[in-house]
Formats: structure tokens, C-alpha cells, sequence
């Protein structure tokens, strides 16, 4: 899992992404809003975002509306932090959809458990846990990621414009590999137009290539004992 950290100080990103990394694989880093966006709009998909609401060119604020206005990221959590928070500016944040706004003086002991809760919730809203999808399906973890392997391909020819395998089909795999985010993605893709749908099932390719680099970082399937 990725957490996108957007600061223009240099001192406050290293110390904020000391806090952050134990819940996070990657930590994209931003020196503003700007940067943060263009790896948002270029594909990059955190499971949750930390945005600074004072940077140049583009601040806290004006990120939250971009992701919120985005279709493919428009649920992304994001915690919003500032040395001072007017009554007007919580209340445009609480408007625009913000998880919380953390005060920098008390971050650190507010981080830590704000990032925790959003990434264990962000995890249970996009997938169930691999070693639960193995337990329901009966299957084994090689044959696991092969279905994940075939079903990233899949996804991916269905944004070029193949028609080899139904959205109805892709929904119905989603779902029964326990891709919760991705089937809801292939769902609403069935009511889009053309260029809007091959963004969405872009999007639930990269969720299927998450789902992978989960599989990728644990110990041999043989050392796993599921149980009963």
C-alpha cells in the first residue's frame, strides 16, 4: 500500500513521512499540490494522501477538490494539516470531503493513529485480505496470483478497446477473487461512456497489480497455515 505525503518544507516531510512509513510500503513524496496531482493524474494510487493546506501553486485545499472532482480518485481519504486551521477553512474541508485536519504541534501523536485507521479502512473498502480469499476459495497462492495475472490482462485489454471478455465477466471475476473496489469500478464502467469507462477499468487494473504486490511481499506460500 502507498501513502502520498504533499508538503513544501523540506524538514516537515521527512519528519511526517517518519510517521507515516510503518503504515506504508511506498511513500510518494510531493513538494506541493502541484506534484501530488500530477501523480494522482498520472495513475499513482495511495491508499491515502497527506496534504499540507498552505504550499505554493497549488495548496491543501485546492488538491481535495481536483481528487474529489476525479472520477477514478474521487474517494481517496485524505488528511488535510496546517499550523493553524480557521473556522471558514474547516469548514471548506469538511464540505470537499476531508478524513480529519491535523494541527502540525500535535501531529505526531494524532498521525499515527489517524494513518492507521484510514489505511486499515482503505484496505478492507478496496479488497478482502489474500489469505481470506484463499481460505474462501480453496485455492492455493500460485494459482491465486495467476488469476490475478489474468484478470490485470484482461482489465488492461478491455481499456485498449478489446472486446474479448464481457464487463459482466470481469465484475463477476473481481468479485469472486474479493476485489471489492475493482468490481464496483467494473460495474459503473458498464454506464460510462467509452473514454470514461477505459479510466475506470485502467484503475481497477492497477487495484488487481496492488492485490499482487501484497501476494509479492509475504514469505512462501508453505509457510502459511490458515485457520480452520
Amino acid at each position: 500500500m502507498k501513502i502520498l505525503l504533499a508538503d513544501d518544507d523540506p524538514v516537515a516531510r521527512q519528519w511526517v513521512g517518519q510517521l507515516l512509513r510503518p503504515h506504508a510500503r511506498t511513500l510518494l513524496l510531493a513538494r506541493d499540490g502541484e506534484e501530488a496531482w500530477a501523480l494522482l493524474a498520472g495513475g499513482s494510487r495511495p491508499c491515502i494522501a497527506v496534504a499540507d493546506v498552505w504550499m505554493p501553486r497549488t495548496g491543501g485545499l485546492e488538491l481535495l477538490r481536483r481528487v474529489r472532482a476525479h472520477a477514478a480518485c474521487s474517494d481517496l481519504p485524505m488528511i488535510l494539516v496546517g499550523h493553524a486551521a480557521d473556522p471558514q477553512m474547516l469548514q471548506e474541508a469538511r464540505a470537499l470531503g476531508a478524513s480529519t485536519f491535523l494541527l502540525k504541534p500535535q501531529l505526531a501523536a494524532q498521525a499515527r493513529c489517524v494513518a492507521a485507521a484510514l489505511v486499515r479502512q482503505s484496505r478492507r473498502c478496496r479488497s478482502e485480505h489474500f489469505l481470506m480469499t484463499l481460505r474462501r476459495t480453496g485455492t492455493d497462492l500460485d494459482a491465486l496470483e495467476r488469476s490475478l495475472c489474468a484478470l490485470r490482462y484482461d482489465l488492461h485489454a478491455s481499456a485498449g478497446g478489446s472486446h474479448e471478455v464481457t464487463l459482466d465477466t470481469l465484475h463477476a471475476r473481481s468479485a469472486d477473487l474479493g476485489l471489492r473496489r475493482c468490481a464496483e469500478l467494473v460495474e459503473r464502467a458498464a454506464s460510462e461512456e467509452p473514454a470514461a469507462a477505459k479510466v475506470l477499468l485502467r484503475e481497477c487494473a492497477a487495484l488487481v497489480q496492488d492485490q499482487l504486490d501484497e501476494i509479492g511481499c509475504v514469505p512462501p506460500a508453505a509457510e502459511y497455515r490458515l485457520a480452520a
